[in-house]
């Protein structure tokens, strides 16, 4: 009896301790969300004051209370670079003959009325007809309002197969021509049940009015019969959040500057503007999280800023992959001087999160954060938010944030003692109490062991 009372007083010290649900007042601060009537999800763009609040790089110090002080579901996405496609466009195109332009024939071109430079027509001015032998074409590519990627060709022949090479010049004025590409091919080939199109021409990105394409098969009777652009996808990059951070020097080293972003934003591209024009310097950028960690290089390269024929000249960012929410940064630069005087400014630019929760409860919803007692949540949505699908965001309606407000205080801010390490003290608790009962079971083993006889004691 006293053995299954002392293992149920096991269980029960082992059984688990609950910690209770946060509430408003465990953050430091917080911002009203008033979403319209009419979905159950909702999304708001995280402005720069939490990236300033938050004690945790992953923005687990953050919750979303309804009305009642329930906590209710979220879910924080990175928005991503969206592209999409351009329909392609028909090039008018027009031939050139072999005996065009020689034997003091010129060739002259009508454009038209409306000054676009768009050509009607292409004609010889010399008496006779021109050779039925195409030599080239001249396409008209002022309808592209953008820089052409591709070029996609039908064309005429008598045989089933077909291959030639060729190459494209662009110009702007009929006169002067620049190469594109020195040579490409073209080719139908076609084996029994096989097949083979090469019809695209690769171009480099570079808009022009006019294209010139050579056409040697143009002896064989092959004629082009159509002649599209094609396109690279238009990309639309999100919002972008930026801050510029001035340093101080640092003073374990000279030509070294350290930068404190006082926030954990997180970074993806960062970049320098030196004091001076006609500036540049060789440098090395590294961060970390806290002043008592090693640094980390980020970064080894040449920043710049300098005027070219009055044009300014400047180095592009530096793009960080992954994102890096580190507060410290340090600017070591050489000893040669070419940055000048005065205190350069660290540029730090992100893409703000997203926030999605659903309304669950009765609004104005409170989106709270910062809180060195808070833990990140361990239920995570991703799978209750993708089930809606990336292609139905129409569900998803925004809120814009209210302004920021003290709820817990700054108190919240700092750091906390340790917790009490429970988990160990009980392993131990478990463990001592383990061996006290196993030498009580030993003594009671011994005393029976050992026991006088009840018979030898009658004699």
């Amino acid at each position: 009896m006293k053995i299954r009372t002392t293992l149920f007083l096991l269980i029960i010290l082992c059984a688990p301790i609950y910690a209770g649900q946060p509430i408003p007042d465990d953050f430091a601060y917080g911002i009203s969300l008033t979403p319209e009537t009419g979905s159950a999800i909702y999304a708001v763009t995280l402005p720069e004051s939490i990236y300033r609040r938050i004690t945790r790089a992953d923005l687990g110090d953050m919750r979303v209370f309804n009305r009642q002080g329930e906590v209710v579901p979220y879910l924080l996405r990175r928005p991503e670079i969206s592209s999409q496609s351009v329909a392609p466009v028909m090039l008018p195109f027009f031939p050139i003959y072999a005996d065009m332009g020689k034997k003091g024939g010129e060739i002259s071109f009508q454009l038209s009325a409306d000054g676009r430079g768009s050509i009607l027509s292409i004609q010889a001015n010399s008496g006779s007809q021109p050779s039925q032998n195409i030599r080239a074409y001249i396409i008209d590519a002022s309808a592209a309002d953008r820089a052409i990627s591709e070029l996609e060709a039908e064309w005429r022949n008598e045989g089933e197969s077909f291959v030639t090479t060729v190459s494209v010049e662009s110009g702007n004025d009929l006169t002067h021509w620049q190469t594109l590409v020195n040579a490409a091919t073209l080719a139908k080939l076609q084996y029994g049940e096989h097949r083979l199109d090469q019809n695209r021409i690769v171009l480099p990105a570079k808009k022009a009015k006019y294209l010139r394409i050579s056409w040697s098969a143009g002896r064989q009777g092959v004629e082009l019969t159509k002649l599209n652009a094609l396109f690279s996808p238009v990309t639309a990059e999100p919002d972008r959040a930026e801050i510029a951070v001035s340093g101080a020097a640092a003073k374990d080293k000279p030509h070294a500057y350290e930068f404190d972003l006082k926030g954990l934003f997180p970074a993806d591209r960062i970049n320098l503007s030196l004091p001076q024009r006609n500036s540049l310097t060789q440098a090395v950028l590294k961060s970390r999280a806290t002043p008592k960690e090693e640094w980390k290089i980020r970064h080894r390269g040449l920043f710049y800023n300098l005027i070219v024929e009055d044009n300014p000249l400047n180095n592009a960012p530096v793009s960080l992959s992954p994102a890096i929410s580190d507060r410290y940064w340090r600017l070591e630069t050489d000893d040669s001087g070419g940055m000048g005087s005065g205190m350069p400014l660290l540029r730090i630019s992100w893409i703000p999160h997203h926030l999605v929760f659903l309304a669950r409860g009765e609004a104005p919803f409170q989106l709270v954060y910062g809180s060195t007692k808070i833990k990140a949540p361990e239920a995570s949505m991703d799978r209750l938010f993708d089930s809606i699908g990336k292609n139905q965001t129409h569900l998803v309606r925004k809120v814009l944030p209210g302004n920021e407000t003290e709820i817990g205080g700054a108190d919240n801010l700092k750091p906390q003692a340790p917790p009490f390490p429970w988990k160990k003290f009980m392993l131990w608790a478990v463990l001592i109490v383990g061996v006290l009962i196993l030498a009580w079971m030993a003594y009671f083993l011994y005393r029976q062991m050992n026991a006088p006889d009840k018979g030898e004691n009658s004699h």
